[in-house]
């Protein structure tokens, strides 16, 4: 509820402020009266009225004085200010209109012309505040480092701030004039007024199940899944994410919306800096350390009953594993270096496949684990380092989450048409409920609690399959194995020229 007008009398004589006073309180103002322009100067800040009812004729400090002095205080200069006197010559008023008085009343006050000029004062007042209040909020939208768009029920754009603009390629000279307050957008500004429609010309939408039935479900309070416009990275520009909320306008009852797009893109680097650096971390560096460590306690503590040949033999497996060991931290240096933005991430011929396969499986010690591929020579938007990445995830959770933890994986690429390949995983585990797959690439999602009861990692890896995925301009897929146990993920990836 709006609080009550707030009207200051300042008259010195008390009979002069009752009277005012009596005149007003059933008008449901909230009437604060005070004895000298001192008083008023001294305490207005905080008083915050709407109207000043100001007596002229007041000692030390007359209404004239204490007139211009509200005019010369920025923060005071817009109060609307009605100066009461018994002065009716012209001079008087002249001075008053100099002095910054917005109207005058003169005494012995009507009743009815007091309250109608208050009122109407007081409503024009707030109109403006209103209407300054507008301008501010249109500034700052317009100038907003986010996108923000208004939307039709039917889904068209009928606003588009700068940044929006921006991300969508659209002139900011040819409707420069447009308000939040504009109806329509000219046609001749936007090649397609379906805000779905534009976005599918510049981005890629996902993930896709979250956008299958959007608005509607973006709108529901219960459903934090994410939403995001995806525009793929390339070798001369690096991959944007914009972040894609959805709420109601409120004051509007014909079913319009606000789309807010925020650039997240540096959040989704660090993320995946982070996360990437640590599993090659954790991948890399455990394989050797065990040969250097394994070796090295052999030798300590049986090396007196150990021939020279035997010796030998474990001092070179600790060689091994510290040769094997430089040549991993060199790898995490230029990966860090890659990430930092410092060399291109690169691309990664298919024929590969086999042995980045066969490393993955060594270090989780996948009992069965069987590759197909048809004849397949390509090369695919993704780096050696993204790719072993991405198929360590898919069958870590192949593993993880099976019953026994010793799933049978089957991996398989397919020609889907001349600019895209089919990477399929699939393991022989327990389903997922349907429900599910709306959420999985969501990150710290982990939705193990519903099989197994245990809760390992953080729900990372699958939405950082995501990122590499629809970084390069793929998309992700997961499905329950249709008529047997297990999961299915498909990712389909971009071909590269050679």
């Amino acid at each position: 509820m709006d609080e009550k007008p707030r009207v200051l009398i300042i008259d010195d004589e008390p009979s002069a402020r009752e009277i005012i006073e009596d005149y007003l309180w059933r008008e449901d103002y909230d009437l604060i009266s005070l004895s000298s322009g001192l008083e008023a100067l001294a305490q207005i800040k905080d008083i915050a009225p709407d109207i000043v009812l100001l007596d002229v004729m007041m000692p030390h400090l007359d209404g004239f004085e204490v007139c211009r002095r509200l005019r010369a205080d920025p923060e005071l200069a817009e109060i609307p200010i009605v100066m009461v006197t018994a002065l009716e010559d012209r001079d008087a008023h002249i001075e008053g209109i100099q002095a910054g008085a917005d109207d005058f009343l003169t005494k012995p006050i009507d009743s009815a012309l007091l309250k109608a000029r208050v009122r109407t004062i007081i409503r024009l007042n707030r109109y403006r505040h209103l209407l300054e209040e507008r301008r501010k909020f249109e500034w700052l939208v317009e100038n907003s480092q986010d996108g923000i768009l208004i939307l039709d029920a039917g889904g068209n754009i009928r606003y588009l701030n700068v940044t929006a603009r921006l991300y969508f390629n659209l002139s900011i000279d040819t409707i420069s004039d447009s308000t939040i307050s504009d109806s329509t957008i000219p046609d001749s500004t936007i090649p397609d007024s379906s805000f779905l429609a534009l976005a599918r010309r510049h981005y890629q939408l996902q993930p896709i199940e979250a956008w299958e039935h959007w608005p509607a479900q973006r709108l529901a309070v219960s459903d934090i899944s994410p939403c995001y416009l995806v525009r793929p990275e390339t070798f001369e520009t690096t991959a944007l994410w914009l972040a894609v909320t959805v709420f109601p306008l409120a004051q509007e009852s014909s079913g319009s919306w606000v789309v807010r797009l925020q650039d997240i893109t540096s959040e989704i680097s660090a993320y995946q800096g982070i996360y990437e650096f640590h599993a090659l971390i954790s991948h890399k560096l455990r394989t050797p350390l065990t040969h250097i460590m394994g070796g090295i306690d052999i030798v300590a503590e049986f090396g007196d009953t150990l021939d020279a040949e035997k010796r030998r033999e474990y001092l070179q497996l600790a060689q091994v594993g510290t040769q094997r060991l430089h040549s991993t931290l060199e790898t995490i240096l230029a990966y860090r270096e890659r990430v930092s933005g410092i060399a291109p991430g690169g691309i990664f011929d298919v024929r590969q496949l086999p042995d980045v396969l066969a490393e993955i499986q060594e270090q989780l010690n996948l009992e069965s684990l069987c590759y197909g591929a048809a004849d397949v020579t390509a090369f695919v938007q993704l780096s050696r380092e993204d790719i072993t990445l991405v198929l360590m995830e898919l069958l870590k959770n192949a593993q993880k989450f099976h019953p026994s933890h010793t799933p049978v994986i089957e991996v398989s690429l397919t020609i889907v048409d001349a600019s895209m390949l089919r990477l399929q995983v699939v393991d022989d585990g327990r389903h997922l409920p349907p429900e599910q797959f709306a959420h999985i690439w969501r990150p710290y999602y982990q939705s193990d609690r519903y099989f197994t009861g245990e809760i390992p990692g953080l729900g990372l890896g699958l939405p950082l399959v995501a990122i590499l995925v629809w970084n390069a301009g793929g998309n992700c897929r997961a499905y329950n194995r249709p008529e047997k146990a297990g999961l299915v993920v498909e990712l389909l990836l971009p071909r590269a020229s050679n």
